[in-house]
């Protein structure tokens, strides 16, 4: 069984809170087209529709689009949302759109509106009608505020005769409330967790409404597969209109490897949106591999911050590793040391080995995966000091595992001492080099 093997996500994010709670937020990212609750429509019998495309999106990885259909058959294809409800206070609709050419004949989009059903007969509001000539994204803002509290559905049409393809991206509807607190995003645990490691569940929470909130529940529930719930925790919070916070909830730690899904949620009474109550992922609990018992360190093993530039490399063995699976994060044991900043100019490189004990003479890269590259963590004087590779190493769990740290940087007072079990003949080293680069 694959296994992720080496893991801990930690994020920090900052965000700007919208002056306007979401509606409806879609960028056509998904692999399936439409997206959940929209629908299309090929009301004019040609081969042509609107689908999802991955040709130069305005943001991520994808956007709609829809081609041209012949020299006499004019385009009359509908892409439609699914229903919205439109607040009391009135909302927008914002969309990016553009064409894949300006030359004529030029692409024309139509914006209808219904408020009674998603059939085409039922979009009798034509809210905009525009040609299209910009190769470049632009955005278009259309009120809503005719139709507060009321249940709408949009529609999207090609109307083009034989001109080019239309695309349109990041579609935003946009309403604002007395009362809506939400949770934004869930801050922890990652996507990845830790056996027999705590982790503090903490949610981003928002107040997109007009009106501060006072003491309202913020719940955080964790279940396994079978839905038999493992840990729950409620928070009691205030928060003002416009404001967010980082709600901690209490520490909980997972005992066995396993998909969980972990559910944060606002319970505020009279919430006017409760589309944004809610998030949930799912997070898969996996082992830590720990190599080596140590109790002492050394400045020298496994990276030495005591010389201007150094290089180590060592093997890891199968048999103390045991798993097959991809390796997502390094960390080494931090034994003792009084500087605590971030340590500069660190490269880390994995391969595959089948030797058992490193070799004498010149560095190199062959074979190597560089995973890592950027500051190692030194946040405390002792303990774990984790990164999260950039780029996962998948390892085979055949051979031995070889481990290249490649640190650019001047030596500094301070400099940490790294726990380590044994040196020879699996480990190496070499520093105050004018310039580790020099490595082929």
């Amino acid at each position: 069984m694959r296994k992720n093997i080496l893991i801990v996500m930690l994020v920090s994010l900052v965000f700007t809170i919208p002056a306007f709670a979401q509606l409806l937020s879609e960028g056509f990212e998904g692999a399936t087209f439409p997206p959940d609750g929209w629908v299309v429509y090929n009301n004019d019998g040609g081969t042509q529709q609107w689908q999802r495309s991955t040709t130069a999106p305005r943001t991520g990885l994808a956007h709609a689009s829809c081609r041209w259909e012949t020299s006499t058959l004019q385009n009359n294809d509908w892409l439609i949302t699914p229903q919205i409800g439109i607040p009391t206070t009135g909302g927008v609709l914002k969309f990016w759109y553009r064409t894949s050419s300006s030359s004529t004949p030029i692409d024309q989009l139509v914006i209808r509106l219904s408020n009674s059903g998603n059939a085409p007969a039922n979009f009798t509001v034509v809210l905009d009608s525009f040609e299209v000539n910009n190769t470049t994204y632009q955005e278009k803002v259309i009120s809503l505020n005719t139709y507060n509290n009321q249940n709408i559905y949009l529609a999207f049409i090609n109307r083009g005769l034989y001109a080019w393809i239309l695309y349109i991206d990041d579609v935003l509807v946009e309403g604002s409330f007395l009362n809506d607190v939400g949770v934004h995003s869930i801050l922890s645990p990652g996507l990845t967790a830790l056996v027999n490691v705590p982790i503090t569940p903490s949610a981003r929470v928002i107040n997109p409404g007009s009106n501060n909130q006072t003491s309202f529940a913020v719940i955080c529930s964790i279940t396994n597969s079978a839905k038999a719930l493992l840990y729950t925790n409620t928070q009691t919070i205030s928060l003002a209109s416009g404001g967010d916070t980082t709600v901690n909830f209490g520490s909980w730690t997972p005992t066995t490897s396993e998909a969980i899904t972990v559910m944060m949620k606002t319970a505020l009474a009279g919430d006017e949106n409760t589309a944004n109550d809610r998030k949930e992922q799912t997070t898969n609990v996996e082992p830590y591999i720990y190599i080596g018992n140590a109790t002492t360190g050394s400045y020298l093993y496994t990276m030495n911050c005591n010389a201007n530039n150094s290089v180590s490399e060592a093997i890891y063995l199968q048999s103390e590793i045991g798993y097959y699976g991809s390796i997502t994060n390094f960390a080494l044991y931090k034994n003792s040391g009084t500087n605590v900043d971030p340590i500069d100019g660190v490269s880390i490189y994995m391969r595959h080995i089948a030797d058992t004990a490193t070799v004498t003479g010149g560095w190199d890269y062959s074979d190597y995966t560089l995973v890592y590259s950027g500051q190692f963590t030194n946040n405390a004087t002792d303990g774990w000091m984790n990164v999260t590779l950039s780029t996962s190493f998948v390892y085979n769990n055949v051979d031995n595992l070889q481990v290249m740290i490649v640190r650019e940087a001047t030596s500094f007072s301070g400099y940490p001492y790294y726990r380590y079990t044994t040196t020879s003949p699996v480990y190496r080293t070499d520093m105050d080099m004018v310039r580790p680069c020099r490595l082929h």
